[in-house]
């Protein structure tokens, strides 16, 4: 595939979706889920929406890092730069801005391998991917201004229950994504 192209938009690096990308979730959708969203025991959301965004996450990665390699552990997604990479590509209503929030289930944090938790959001369009930042798990369990829900719990800002105990950090706290990092071995070069 050829790269996507990149502009940036409120703050974010925003990667414009070609057709084939479109084309290649919709592929890889039916032959990892083959029509039934739910991943395992833990999955929190069985929407084929949500599954989508997450592919189409992983498409844009594959596409801006070509060095990442696939993992075959399950626990994360790629190897780069001797790292291993979770990438989080978040379904939203609206475009996000520098307040939403980056967020991880409390069930996958317990001796997880994962290094780096890299954040993307797109809508259901699936014509734009935001990438919205970087981070890696230590710093991301012990910041200041993460905040732990609860299961059940309401968040007033925007009306969301938590299905599960979940971590969250603003996006304004994340490493920027720096699009001239991007297609080259170091991404995390600041």
């Amino acid at each position: 595939m050829n790269p996507p192209n990149i502009y940036y938009q409120n703050g974010f690096a925003v990667v414009q979706i070609p057709p084939q990308f479109q084309r290649e979730m919709r592929k890889r959708y039916q032959a990892m889920y083959h029509g039934n969203p739910k991943l395992n025991e833990n999955t929190q959301t069985v929407k084929k929406a949500s599954r989508l965004a997450g592919i189409l996450g992983e498409i844009v990665f594959e596409n801006i890092y070509p060095q990442a390699r696939r993992s075959r552990d399950l626990n994360w997604d790629y190897n780069l730069q001797g790292n291993k990479i979770d990438v989080k590509c978040k379904l939203r209503k609206c475009e996000p801005n520098s307040h939403h929030e980056a967020s991880l289930y409390q069930y996958q944090l317990p001796n997880s391998p994962v290094e780096i938790y890299y954040f993307m959001s797109t809508t259901g369009l699936f014509n734009r991917v935001w990438l919205c930042g970087w981070i890696n798990r230590e710093d991301m369990l012990k910041h200041p201004n993460a905040k732990r829900w609860e299961r059940g719990e309401r968040d007033e800002t925007n009306g969301k229950v938590f299905s599960t105990d979940t971590l969250n950090l603003g996006y304004e706290y994340l490493r920027p994504v720096f699009t001239s990092k991007m297609f080259m071995p170091h991404f995390m070069v600041e």
